[in-house]
């Protein structure tokens, strides 16, 4: 699969500004990691108070924050908004339990947006087994908390990875790429 409408980010980011980014487009059932990573923010503010969590999805994502400071739910929003936000998180984060692909990462990466999600799925094929994010194993808030935390305190490391993982990402799943490895499946059958 290739990457969508978001656009590749070719300026400077601060990857000290706390600025986390949430994307779910469908529901909050819990299985793209809304509950896990409210939880865990909560626990990460206790050692960074700037954080700051925007969560993008449906207005039902209200219900997680309750009451939590520096979260912003936005609801949906518009493609050129989504965009704005890609370019301006340093982190990106989404501990999904289950996520067979996972678009969203593929948009982050190509933003310069490292990633923070669960060590399963498609994850570790995206980020090439963690070189362009935060692998978390365990499906814990504390663990979930652990890596955000690093994150922000490794700002060199982000920016490394962001960079890396932009050239992997635009390499690996730009639409020539994806429709050249079609074509040679197509091809050599």
């Amino acid at each position: 699969m290739g990457v969508g409408k978001i656009r590749p980010f070719a300026g400077k980011k601060d990857y000290c500004n706390g600025h986390i980014l949430f994307v779910a487009k469908q529901g909050v059932d819990g299985h793209k990691g809304g509950p896990l990573l409210c939880e865990a923010f909560k626990i990460a503010q206790e050692k960074i108070p700037d954080l700051k969590l925007v969560i993008v999805g449906g207005e039902e994502h209200r219900d997680l924050v309750n009451g939590i400071p520096n979260v912003t739910v936005t609801g949906y929003i518009s493609w050129d908004e989504l965009q704005q936000l890609y370019e301006k998180a340093s982190l990106f984060a989404m501990p999904a339990l289950y996520e067979p692909w996972g678009q969203v990462y593929v948009e982050a990466l190509q933003c310069k947006t490292p990633i923070l999600g669960l060590n399963r799925n498609s994850l570790p094929e995206i980020t090439d087994g963690g070189k362009y994010g935060i692998l978390i194993d365990e499906p814990t808030p504390q663990a979930v908390a652990e890596g955000i935390i690093w994150a922000f305190e490794h700002p060199e490391k982000l920016e490394q990875m962001a960079l890396e993982g932009q050239t992997f990402c635009l390499d690996r799943y730009s639409w020539d790429s994806v429709a050249e490895k079609m074509c040679e499946v197509i091809f050599r059958a």
